[in-house]
């Protein structure tokens, strides 16, 4: 039997987000006879509660430093500069970072914006590096200049998807890995609804992202302007997540600038979306990166929702058999879904047991977590 592993997970999120949310599962579902796992987090939130709630020891380390790589130049430009600005101020982090390694066989990054701090610390400490890449990566400077410090820094890597890994190889990543998808976990109790989400005659269709031009969550109101025009009174997109799209303006306001605000109910940040997600019908993933394989999507196929989303990978989403996948997103063939959908609480269920089936295949916290603790028991190995 292999020795009980120390490791340190390092946390940007703080239960923000869904990076935070799955690496939570992951050690949730850890053999604490194989792994004793410890988690810093950059930022507070509901993070603490969720390990307070396991037993697992917590501390929020606001100097962690962290640069992420954006799409426009500028943005990029910017990020750099409040990176090294901070630099200093985030020197007592790395120094108690590299003194408390001494503790632990294996250092967990949660997330690809950490390279940095990997760089900087590797040559100083003796215990490997494992670092978990949950996005895809623009194919720019500055992401391939993140993806040498990883090939310079980590000693192995672990993917969501068959698809950062391609991603990541393609920028110029040398490090290998291994594709461990999310965990999604069955509720084993019914979810309590959200009394507010009560509508009567009304299908329901949530969307689970803050604002941001690549999530594609202003593609709702292009769809609310078909119903609109076609007379359809009965389907209303629950947004949840900041809808903020510049400082004065926001996707309600662009709703209303469009005469559609009846079609959406804005529900803000939710820590646990969970209930909301248990009183919906379906659940639209409208991202222009075409990536049909985020945590919205798994959680929603858990609760038997069928998913409608867009790109080619076909793993969770399945076209007329777990929701509905188009290679682009076309107004008039979404909205065609939906109104199909909201007719047909027969294909409903069907879809939605079909995802609920996957999910148990593919995202079973028991499997993937051990799959987890076997790439620290490796990495540790072999060092």
């Amino acid at each position: 039997m292999k020795k009980k592993l120390k490791v340190l997970v390092l946390d940007i999120e703080g239960g923000h987000g869904g990076s935070s949310k799955s690496i939570y599962y992951s050690i949730k579902n850890s053999d604490s006879d194989l792994v004793d796992i410890e988690v810093w987090c950059k930022k507070a939130g509901q993070a603490e509660v969720w390990y307070r709630s396991i037993n697992k020891k917590f501390s929020i380390e606001k100097n962690m430093t962290r640069i992420n790589s954006y799409l426009k130049i500028h943005t990029n430009i910017f990020e750099m500069i409040k990176y090294f600005f901070n630099l200093y101020q985030s020197s007592s982090f790395r120094k108690k970072l590299i003194s408390e390694s001494k503790k632990f066989d294996v250092i967990h990054l949660n997330h690809y914006s950490l390279a940095h701090l990997a760089f900087s610390i590797k040559p100083k400490i003796n215990i490997p590096i494992v670092m978990h890449s949950r996005v895809m990566l623009y194919d720019n400077f500055f992401s391939r200049w993140q993806c040498k410090l990883i090939s310079k820094s980590v000693d192995r890597l672990v993917f969501i998807s068959e698809n950062e890994k391609e991603n990541f190889k393609k920028i110029g990543c040398t490090v290998d890995g291994d594709v461990i998808y999310n965990i999604s976990e069955i509720p084993k109790e019914k979810i309590k609804l959200d009394e507010s989400l009560i509508l009567e005659n009304k299908f329901k269709v949530a969307c689970l992202a803050n604002f941001a031009y690549v999530r594609g969550v202003d593609r709702l109101v292009d769809i609310a302007k078909f119903f609109k025009e076609n007379n359809i009174e009965n389907i209303v997109f629950i947004v949840v997540g900041d809808n903020k799209i510049s400082r004065n303006f926001s996707l309600k306001d662009l709703a209303n600038q469009h005469k559609v605000e009846k079609y959406f109910i804005f529900k803000g940040y939710s820590f646990n979306p969970e209930n909301i997600l248990a009183s919906c019908n379906a659940l639209i993933r409208p991202s222009r990166a075409n990536d049909p394989w985020g945590r919205d999507i798994l959680e929603a196929m858990a609760l038997e929702l069928p998913v409608i989303s867009f790109g080619h990978y076909n793993t969770f989403v399945e076209n007329n058999i777990t929701g509905f996948l188009h290679k682009e997103f076309n107004i008039s063939e979404t909205a065609e879904n939906l109104i199909q959908l909201s007719k047909n609480p027969h294909l409903c269920a069907q879809l939605g047991k079909e995802g609920k089936k996957r999910i148990q295949t593919l995202c079973d916290g028991k499997k993937q977590s051990a799959r987890l603790v076997e790439v620290w028991q490796n990495i540790a190995e072999y060092k």
